[in-house]
């Protein structure tokens, strides 16, 4: 019993002096705000405290679903026992292309040993929409009917679109709608779509009239080998490409009466 007692007690005291001297406790606090909006600078500032005097690795990092990830900065410092090392981390600029998200900050020890404090906080913007424009086509007879409509992942939008005619001439249609081609050129069509808590989307959209279809006459040697640019026979063709022929001819005869001998 004695000896069980004075087994227990020796491991007890090996146990606390490896924790103490092998697993030392790192106090990682993190100072973060709950969320950042658009022109802010998504930061934080943390504090390490070690329990006794040591070299670590550590990473501090900031991660958002729809932001790229920056290169990972691995740092390595000597912290002086109960003695704060204080500094801080710089993630992201604001600015109107970033979309809403939860994310998350976090500082972890990666060596000696494992050790993490992660803590959530929110980018708070202006959330953008999917608004495409269709048309039926991009070319168009003149008098044909031109029709626009659109497609979109949210209803109720308030659409203002104006279309500027070849001439210059602006004129705000209703949309989606159709006009009628009236003037052969280049037209151009912009759109701004709107709806309160999101932000505007804007599109603009190129398309041309021209009098009618283009007719297109076989180049020479293409639609026939025997016709000019006109589509006249040409007898000088004709009489090029019986002359190929025959020479052609005369050639395979030679090759083969060649190979025979």
């Amino acid at each position: 019993m004695k000896n069980k007692i004075l087994t227990f007690g020796f491991f007890v005291l090996l146990l606390i002096l490896f924790s103490s001297s092998v697993f030392a406790e790192v106090e990682i606090k993190m100072n973060i705000q709950e969320s950042f909006g658009l022109g802010e600078t998504v930061s934080f500032d943390y504090t390490l405290t070690s329990d006794k005097s040591e070299k670590i690795q550590y990473l501090a990092s900031a991660n958002c679903p729809n932001v790229p990830m920056p290169l990972l900065d691995l740092r390595e410092v000597d912290l002086v026992k109960e003695v704060p090392l204080k500094e801080s981390y710089t993630f992201l600029d604001i600015n109107e292309n970033i979309e809403p998200q939860k994310c998350n900050a976090s500082v972890t020890i990666i060596s000696p040993y494992n050790n993490s404090i992660t803590k959530e906080f929110l980018i708070s913007t202006v959330p953008s929409f999917i608004f495409n424009v269709l048309i039926n086509k991009k070319s168009f007879i003149k008098g044909e009917e031109i029709n626009f409509s659109y497609q979109s992942n949210i209803d109720s939008l308030l659409i203002k679109a104006v279309l500027t005619y070849p001439d210059e001439r602006k004129k705000e249609i209703k949309f989606p709608g159709e006009v009628k081609a009236e003037q052969i050129g280049s037209y151009s069509l912009e759109i701004s779509a709107s709806k309160e808590g999101y932000k505007t989307a804007t599109e603009k959209v190129i398309f041309g009239v021209i009098e009618k279809p283009a007719e297109i006459k076989d180049a020479p040697f293409v639609g026939n080998i025997t016709k000019d640019i006109d589509g006249n026979n040409n007898p000088w063709i004709i009489w090029l490409v019986s002359l190929i022929v025959i020479l052609l001819i005369l050639l395979l005869i030679y090759l083969k009466i060649r190979k025979k001998s």
